[in-house]
């Protein structure tokens, strides 16, 4: 081999090793050439405009951007990104091969954001503007980062909102590092310091957000985005209300907030369509949300009525084109301790839900429209007490069959097994209510029925109250009561039904209507008793027929009519045909008065007249007489029950009487034989006659009897208070058929204490000894 040949040989193989030299020298040259263009060509490719890069070089695997600057135009916002100095690392091989960097680190970087009034942008006719969600994933940010590690140092993003909404600032720092975001940033409204929150996302999609208070979490959401059919974020959140309460008093620092303490958990999913409108109504029309959630709270300090409130309700929501669908769980209750009401006392009142709540609503711009809500639940209360009164509930069923939130129509139920009211001094019988309503904007209607469990009582009727005016109607009927035996059930409750008092039949009836109008009340009321039969002591009174009808007024005034009709009265003496009415007065003040009209009646074969009087009740003064016309003289001596007496004659006769505090009196009052008189017969029995043989002063009485033709025949009675009657009795007249009808004249004095005025016309012993005493002398 020639020596020219060695020569180009050698530099051919000193070229070789030079070439690969050169390349890598070049190639180190062109790196923040290559850098520089691959951030342009990134940030270009995300739709950047107006890109700063000012790089230098100060180290082999180090750039140092002194000023970078980069805006972004849409129809929703611009965007302006600047940073200060930035430092880049990288190995030249790796950028060569990737076009990714080892670190990028901003000691500053600063996001201003203007968001655009869509509204007043939007131009007519103009399509939604369109996103491709499946781009925003954290799993295509990781991708697209160029840089295997990202630190922030201070970074400050500002959300400018149009004219009439708050703007909204972030500060914190950030870290990108192995696939994984971490980020601490701080919330500001309109200046307003909101606390700290953590987001952690991963290129695995997988995300956590944190909101802090105090360094503590009250905000945490954990969950997954993937994009198949949509976008779907599957995500678990939980709410400390006590850290949410804290934060809300700092944003709304004006608005009285309740203290709240407890948790709220869900677990669901929203979804996106892969393709989402960037207008912000369309998107929310688009979104699609499901969630069960649980809550067990309590809230204190919302009113006096509601101081201490406890929650503890679960349940789902769906979402979905502006509709929402949705169910709260049946055994979720509402607590209320200690409600705090005008001297009312009460532990606690719990409302239970007996079976689930589904509704079905509509979001539109002026509100949500929740057209059906029917709920059933079960209110239990613990014992209410005001002053010395007491109630005591069962619990309380009740249920909303529908529920209109718009036009705010309501319809329902509610019943009360058993209610007991505890009164001083006072036994009442146990209540059961039951009422159905039905509710709109302008009347409040309802109808209820309240019976007695222990007093065959039962009370049904219906009101009507315009909300506007705020005023009622309340109507009201009682179940035909049969009276028969009442008195027994009702002596365990009413002191005043007196133990003589026997009840062996007829029908209650009573109905009623009242009128309230600001605060102020109008009754009017029907009362019946039908065809009873009954007992005082001895006395029978049949077929008693009473009718009553009353009003009160809205100035406390009291008016009661009535009327009485006895087909019969028994008690020794027989009376029938009893009629009377009467009039019942009660003053604002509680004086009451009382007026009746005449008594009348049929009694001994002729009539009894009892005078119209008015006395007050307190003090009660009762001035009257008692007139008599046409008494049987016949019927008289029945009332002796004596074999073989009779007689014919007629008697009238006026009793003046007197009765307050002090008791009865009658003064002067006189019974009269009609004119020409009558006759008295006495016929005895064998016994009888067989005595008188025996007894010549009783034979010449019986003898008189036998047929004793009187001309004259007056009684007189005075009564005093203490029940002393003084009764002066004249019989004038003679025997036809006896001692040559010789005039026989009788004067009968009779002093007792005798309760009963009828015993004062039993007059026929005593005359009996009287002519048998007379005649034996």
């Amino acid at each position: 081999m020639s020596g020219g040949l060695m020569r180009r040989l050698y530099i051919s193989l000193i070229a070789l090793a030079i070439i690969p030299l050169l390349l890598l020298m070049t190639a180190y040259a062109a790196t923040p050439y290559m850098v520089q263009w691959g951030a342009a060509q990134w940030l270009t490719a995300q739709g950047f405009t107006g890109i700063t890069l000012d790089i230098e070089r100060p180290e082999w695997n180090e750039l140092r951007v002194r000023q970078f600057t980069a805006s972004k135009a849409t129809d929703s916002a611009d965007l302006l990104l600047e940073t200060g100095a930035i430092l880049i690392r990288f190995s030249p091989l790796k950028v060569w091969a990737t076009q990714k960097v080892d670190l990028i680190e901003l000691p500053a970087s600063h996001l201003s954001v203007r968001l655009k009034d869509h509204v007043a942008a939007q131009q007519p006719n103009k399509p939604d503007v369109y996103l491709d969600l499946a781009s925003f994933l954290p799993a295509v940010w990781f991708a697209a980062i160029p840089a295997d590690q990202v630190r922030v140092g201070e970074l400050d993003v500002d959300l400018d909102y149009p004219a009439g909404q708050p703007d909204w600032s972030l500060k914190g720092a950030l870290l990108v590092e192995s696939e994984q975001l971490y980020s601490r940033l701080r919330f500001y409204r309109e200046g307003l310091d909101l606390g700290w929150g953590d987001l952690e996302l991963r290129a695995d999609n997988h995300f956590n957000l944190r909101l802090l208070q105090q360094d503590t979490p009250f905000i945490v959401i954990d969950g997954n985005l993937k994009a198949e059919d949509a976008v779907v974020l599957n995500a678990n959140q939980l709410i400390d209300l006590q850290g949410l309460g804290q934060w809300l008093h700092r944003f709304l620092p004006d608005m009285e907030l309740p203290v709240l303490s407890g948790s709220v958990s869900t677990q669901g999913i929203f979804s996106l369509p892969l393709q989402a409108a960037l207008s912000p109504d369309t998107m929310l029309s688009q979104l699609e949300s499901e969630h069960r959630f649980n809550t067990q709270a309590t809230l204190k300090g919302m009113s006096p009525l509601l101081s201490n409130v406890a929650l503890n309700l679960s349940g789902t929501v769906h979402v979905s084109d502006k509709h929402v669908v949705g169910n709260l769980d049946k055994g979720n209750t509402v607590t209320v301790m200690k409600p705090q009401l005008a001297d009312v006392r009460m532990k606690q009142a719990r409302v239970t839900l007996t079976r689930p709540i589904d509704f079905n609503t509509e979001m539109k711009r002026d509100g949500i429209a929740l057209t059906n809500l029917p709920i059933s639940g079960e209110l239990s209360l613990s014992p209410v007490s005001m002053g010395k009164h007491r109630a005591v509930f069962s619990p309380v069923q009740f249920s909303v069959d529908s529920a209109d939130l718009v036009q705010h129509q309501y319809k329902g139920s509610i019943s009360i097994a058993r209610l007991s009211l505890n009164v001083p001094d006072q036994r009442l019988p146990d209540i059961s209510i039951k009422t159905d309503f039905d509710v709109d904007p302008q009347v409040l209607s309802t109808t209820f029925d309240l019976n007695t469990r222990e007093l065959p009582l039962r009370v049904a009727g219906r009101s009507s109250t315009d909300l506007g005016r705020m005023s009622s109607v309340i109507q009201w009927t009682l179940k035909a009561v049969d009276i028969a035996g009442l008195e027994k059930q009702l002596r365990n409750y009413v002191s005043v039904v007196p133990a003589e008092l026997t009840l062996k039949g007829g029908r209650l009836l009573h109905n009623g209507e009242a009128k309230i109008r600001d605060t102020k009340m109008h009754v009017n009321y029907w009362n019946a008793v039908n065809r009873a039969d009954l007992t005082w002591n001895k006395t029978e009174l049949n077929n008693v027929v009473w009718r009553s009808s009353g009003r009160y007024n809205e100035n406390g005034w009291l008016n009661d009519r009535g009327t009485l009709k006895i087909s019969r009265i028994f008690s020794g003496v027989e009376v029938n045909s009893l009629n009377t009415e009467y009039r019942f007065m009660r003053e604002p003040s509680g004086e009451g008065t009382i007026k009746m009209s005449p008594v009348t009646a049929s009694l001994l074969g002729g009539d009894i007249r009892i005078n119209g009087f008015e006395t007050a009740l307190v003090p009660l003064n009762v001035m009257t007489s008692v007139d008599l016309q046409q008494l049987d003289m016949a019927e008289i001596l029945k009332l002796e029950q004596q074999e073989g007496l009779s007689g014919e004659g007629r008697l009238n006769g006026q009793f003046p009487i007197m009765f307050d505090n002090d008791g009865l009196r009658i003064s002067d009052g006189r019974l009269i034989a009609d004119a020409p008189g009558g006759a008295i017969r006495f016929q005895p029995d064998g016994s009888v006659a067989a005595y008188a043989a025996a007894n010549q002063g009783l034979a010449m009485a019986l003898g008189a009897l036998e047929n004793f033709q009187y001309d004259t025949l007056e009684i007189k009675l005075n009564y005093a208070p203490d029940g002393t009657a003084l009764l002066n009795t004249r019989l004038k007249g003679h025997n036809p058929d006896w001692n040559k009808g010789h005039p026989v004249d009788f004067t009968i004095n009779v002093e007792e204490n005798i309760p009963d005025l009828i015993r004062t016309l039993q007059f026929a012993d005593e005359l009996t000894e009287k002519l048998e005493k007379r005649y034996r002398d």
